[in-house]
């Protein structure tokens, strides 16, 4: 099995970008690659190539109509803030490519680390994915990357149950709605605003959260689940701050988003 870190990223992401300021921007992956690059981090990593998701691998979360509200943009069609009505859903006509590489990405980096090709990774992607559901896009999310790689993932042999953990200033609405009655995928949102019913362990870690240090708390809840179960894990990082989650039942790995 492999020690290497794999990291994703491409610059087609870049065609996504809103012509305001925008929270939601390339400068945000720019930064981060930056920052790998200068304290030699990225150097000891093995970049994962990025390509397109196909239709079948976003079809495992979202519907045809998904897909056709995104793909109208790509032609000079209605953009995602007028289809939508939703402010927060800008989109551009290289919205679609930038969706599709971001997913297509995130998809092969997890299956590598689940067949042990590397032991973790992030993915340093966007348009981000954990507002979106499996209908419309939401939130500045387009295309929801982290549930479709879990989805991914346990295609793979000996995969059946994946652990997804999510931390943002946001509550993970979208990817937790794609798997609320699947009782093969568990969601763990970490959140400050928004709200959620019926994840009682979402519920004590927010309780253990008030009562102190932040990572504190996360650190001592993922402990908790990998001594419940040996699990492997690939990750989901939102625009509002880091995020975390993980795919299988036989190796310590993860994998990460941005």
């Amino acid at each position: 099995m492999s020690s290497r870190t794999g990291v994703v990223y491409d610059t087609r992401t870049h065609g996504h970008r809103h012509h305001c300021d925008h929270v939601e921007t390339p400068l945000r992956t720019k930064f981060i690659v930056a920052q790998l690059e200068d304290t030699g981090v990225m150097e000891r990593c093995t970049r994962v190539p990025c390509r397109p998701a196909r239709d079948e691998e976003l079809l495992t979360v979202h519907n045809q109509a998904h897909l056709n509200i995104v793909k109208q943009t790509e032609t000079g069609g209605m953009s995602l803030t007028q289809t939508l009505q939703d402010q927060d859903m800008y989109s551009t006509q290289e919205t679609e490519q930038a969706a599709r590489v971001s997913c297509g990405g995130l998809i092969d980096l997890t299956k590598k680390v689940v067949r042990g090709e590397l032991a973790n990774g992030y993915a340093i992607i966007r348009p981000p994915g954990h507002h979106s559901n499996p209908a419309v896009p939401s939130g500045f999310c387009v295309y929801s990357n982290v549930a479709i790689a879990a989805r991914a993932a346990q295609q793979e042999p000996n995969v059946k149950k994946v652990l997804i953990f999510d931390w943002d200033v946001h509550h993970g609405n979208g990817t937790e709605w794609v798997f609320y009655d699947d009782p093969s995928v568990l969601t763990i949102s970490v959140h400050g605003h928004g709200s959620g019913s019926g994840h009682r362990m979402r519920s004590a870690l927010a309780r253990s959260v008030r009562e102190r240090d932040e990572l504190e708390a996360r650190e001592e809840y993922l402990t908790r689940l990998r001594t419940a179960q040996s699990s492997q894990w690939s990750g989901s990082s939102p625009p509002d701050a880091d995020g975390g989650r993980p795919p299988a039942p036989h190796a310590n790995g993860h994998a990460a988003e941005d």
